[in-house]
């Protein structure tokens, strides 16, 4: 599991690139949305533009709300189990044809 915490306003190309780029490391992303009440769209209608830019095949990847730390947001919704408890890259197969 990973979180990608950010304002998000707006949601750009790049961080799309970066969303893409996450989810095949990793078999699960959050992507966290810091809620600020003096900012305008407010984060529900952030996150729901959020929401719509993610293709639709994406079902690994989550778009969340929070006021308040990054930090106290993942351990609330970290892994209960202790084996489960850091997130672990996928591992990914090198070339033979690497140069020297």
């Amino acid at each position: 599991m990973a979180v990608y915490p950010g304002t998000f306003d707006p949601f750009t190309p790049g961080h799309l690139d970066l969303v893409a780029r996450a989810r095949v490391m990793f078999d699960r992303l959050t992507v966290l949305l810091a809620v600020n009440a003096d900012k305008r769209p407010t984060a529900g209608a952030t996150a729901t533009a959020v929401r719509d830019a993610m293709p639709a095949g994406w079902g690994d990847v989550e778009v969340d709300t929070w006021t308040g730390l990054t930090t106290a947001n993942c351990l609330r919704t970290a892994p209960r189990s202790s084996s489960a408890a850091y997130a672990r890259p996928r591992t990914f197969a090198t070339s033979t044809n690497s140069r020297r």
